[in-house]
């Protein structure tokens, strides 16, 4: 049965590859993105163009949309803050928490059904960890995102509303090719220490996120997916060694040591 499905940040990678998978399931699509209107879209995907920064307007946004198209039965955030650094904290809170938020409590609040219903929430290794290259203002709020998927798990939970979150790795995504085209050396890397051995494609976080939003998933609320290859499984003095071990043939990778002594 097609069901109604709200993708905040539609214009992500990541968003497009969960698009994909939706359409192909055949429900209906409202994608929100500052270029929603103006994107060229296949039937069943309706664009809105909205800025999270104005946060006023989720409610009028979010009633156009389940006016046009029914009322909703999931909803999923790709969304990232990628404005002026000097303002990265109060852009961060806004588009990251603030929106998200406002955007759960209307989905909450629009008439009840008894589909199952799901949001999904996309975030990012630094709820936990250190990322060197991003801000200390991500670190937090994509920590706080993760919260915010727990908080709602238990606040929605017995309205029939799951909650749950994603958590990508490395992902090769289009707009970074011609970047590692350049960089062979660091796909070796990554492929390398990722017990997979591959680096992450948008289909891979996708498929993720159409299971969570899925009734295979009926009974899944307020956890955390890290979706990775299982790269995050590594402790750091092994993952430095194996790292090591992939560019200096005199250095043993520390999977086989145990099987020299």
């Amino acid at each position: 049965m097609s069901q109604h499905v709200i993708i905040v940040g539609a214009t992500s990678p990541l968003a497009i590859a969960a698009s994909a998978g939706f359409l192909a399931r055949g429900d209906t699509l409202s994608l929100v993105s500052r270029k929603g209107a103006a994107l060229t879209l296949p039937r069943g995907q309706h664009g809105y163009s909205f800025d999270l920064n104005d946060l006023g307007g989720v409610r009028e946004v979010f009633l156009q949309m389940v006016g046009e198209n029914g009322p909703a039965e999931r909803i999923c955030f790709f969304q990232r803050y990628r404005e002026d650094a000097s303002n990265s904290w109060d852009g961060e809170y806004n588009v990251s928490l603030r929106a998200t938020s406002r955007f759960i409590d209307e989905f909450q609040a629009q008439q009840a059904s008894e589909n199952d219903k799901s949001i999904v929430i996309v975030s990012s290794p630094a709820d936990d960890r250190i990322v060197l290259e991003q801000s200390p203002s991500y670190h937090a709020f994509k920590a706080g995102l993760s919260q915010l998927v727990r908080y709602y798990a238990m606040a929605l939970g017995p309205v029939g509303i799951r909650v749950n979150g994603v958590k990508p790795a490395i992902v090769l995504k289009p707009r970074a090719e011609s970047f590692y085209d350049d960089n062979p050396d660091l796909v070796k890397l990554f492929n390398g220490v990722t017990p997979i051995g591959r680096m992450g494609r948008p289909a891979d976080i996708a498929n993720a996120v159409l299971f969570l939003s899925s009734p295979l998933a009926s009974y899944i609320t307020g956890q955390i997916l890290s979706v990775d290859g299982g790269l995050s499984l590594h402790e750091a003095g092994s993952l430095t060694r194996l790292a090591a071990s992939i560019f200096n043939s005199n250095l043993v990778d520390p999977r086989w040591k145990s099987k020299l002594d």
